[in-house]
């Protein structure tokens, strides 16, 4: 798991009450075991009852989408300006750089497909079956662009299916 994930996580943890128990910080630039990402949710799952793992993710994600991930990459979501341009660039323009910057590391790999003038269909594939997560960054950067969502998970690796397939129906705001 990354680093700048694990860290923000911990962060995010705290900011919740839930007490911090890593002896020192993650670095950015390093991957860790994932046994480092179960026990962070599992402590705040511990702490946060009756949040469940998955509610947990789903919030956290939608944290890295609306606070982390703009704040590391500011020039990324101003380049992209549309929930739906921001989503379909996402595998090519930041998780195939991490994985070739970052030996190790394992961003999940994503297939999004344009749907109509502001939704996309996501096909997520990834052993950590961490879809929670990506519901949150949907979300998330749904609400960053100011953009209504309906998503709806036609597959899930969590119920069974070799992937997730989520169907984003989108209408941006009207100003």
């Amino acid at each position: 798991m990354h680093g700048i994930v694990l860290t923000n996580l911990d962060r995010y943890l705290r900011t919740k009450g839930v007490p911090s128990s890593t002896p020192s910080a993650y670095n950015g630039e390093s991957v860790y075991d994932d046994a480092q990402l179960e026990l962070l949710l599992a402590q705040g799952v511990a702490h946060l009852t009756p949040t469940t793992r998955e509610q947990l993710l789903e919030q956290f994600g939608r944290h890295l989408a609306l606070e982390t991930f703009p704040s590391l990459a500011p020039d990324f979501y101003e380049r992209h300006g549309t929930f739906q341009s921001c989503l379909l660039s996402v595998e090519d323009q930041i998780h195939t750089v991490v994985r070739s910057a970052l030996p190790g590391a394992a961003p999940p790999h994503l297939r999004v497909t344009a749907l109509g003038e502001a939704g996309v269909v996501i096909a997520y594939t990834s052993a950590r079956k961490l879809c929670p997560l990506l519901l949150g960054l949907v979300a998330g950067t749904a609400e960053k662009y100011e953009t209504q969502i309906e998503a709806t998970e036609a597959l899930c690796a969590l119920r069974g299916d070799p992937w997730c397939s989520i169907v984003v129906q989108a209408e941006t705001r009207p100003q």
